[in-house]
């Protein structure tokens, strides 16, 4: 097994991964197949040629998206070494692009409110499941708004999970921790709308690019010409931590606030900040000088 393709294949197979990753895996492996000019696993994985990978993508390619490929080589690179195909790899020697930090945007209050209201409005056309779009896609807003769920928890949330209180436990598909939200009476009764237990499935089933599609129309429609779905669980958690803060963490189920630091947009509580005394008094308002156009004749 001394062939690049022949081994990833054998390393999706003998482990759980997701069809995204393995597709990731996939696309990297080739392309540092087809950069060395080879399927060896000796010929690719090696400190300078890996290292000349990832410094031979464009200028415009994102830091993150390189270090991402860093991580999918290391890992292969590392399971290979198991096998003693190869020599293990020294992280430390392996190109490590700097990634600035990312200026966390969601949506405001206003937004996911004219968003809302535009999925009312949405064409009365019947999905799969037979429920109208006017019906599904106000309950699947409030929900994720509600909630902080990711799509894919809200795609599988059972109304049979509500309590009398409008709390529900909800084990997370992405990490497997359970995480306790809430509801509001007004979020309930649009999925109660809806007449099925899993109330809010997309009848696409692993089709994201429609779902998202039609969630980017609706915001289009409603005058909101930013974000995503995604948006909708980052005003969630950055709103709960601005009502109170280091709850925001929690109502989202990360693990640590590290974690929620990267999807919280901290602009929110900027005005609340301490700020040191100032050094100067404050000056009161300049009066206001009238325009004279005879001062400026002689230009």
């Amino acid at each position: 097994m001394s062939q690049i393709s022949e081994f990833v294949e054998r390393y999706i197979a003998a482990r759980d991964v997701s069809d995204l990753y393995a597709k990731r895996l996939t696309w990297t492996s080739d392309r540092l197949a087809t950069f060395a000019q080879s399927d060896s696993l000796e010929d690719c994985f090696n400190e300078i040629l890996v290292n000349r990978f990832l410094s031979s993508w464009p200028s415009e390619t994102s830091p993150r998206t390189v270090r991402s490929y860093r991580s999918d080589v290391l890992a292969l690179w590392n399971a290979a070494a198991d096998l003693d195909l190869v020599p293990y790899p020294v992280p430390r020697r392996i190109k490590r692009p700097k990634c600035p930090a990312l200026v966390i945007d969601c949506f405001t209050v206003e937004e996911a409110k004219a968003i809302l209201a535009q999925s009312h409005k949405c064409k009365p056309y019947p999905m799969k499941t037979g429920v109208c779009r006017r019906v599904y896609w106000p309950a699947v807003i409030a929900l994720a708004w509600d909630t902080g769920l990711r799509r894919g928890d809200v795609w599988n949330f059972r109304k049979s999970w509500i309590r009398d209180d409008g709390s529900a436990r909800v084990i997370q598909q992405k990490t497997g921790q359970s995480v306790t939200v809430r509801l509001h009476p007004s979020t309930i009764e649009l999925l109660n709308r809806i007449p099925f237990d899993q109330a809010t499935r997309w009848p696409g089933g692993a089709n994201c690019p429609r779902f998202c599609k039609q969630f980017k129309d609706i915001a289009r429609s409603a005058g909101v010409f930013r974000g995503t779905f995604k948006w909708l669980r980052r005003a969630s958690g950055s709103y709960v931590e601005l009502v109170q803060p280091g709850a925001g963490g929690k109502h989202l189920g990360h693990s640590s606030p590290q974690v929620f630091g990267q999807h919280y947009d901290a602009r929110l509580t900027s005005a609340a900040a301490p700020m040191p005394p100032t050094l100067r008094e404050e000056s009161k308002a300049a009066p206001v000088v009238e325009f004279n156009p005879d001062e400026f004749a002689f230009l």
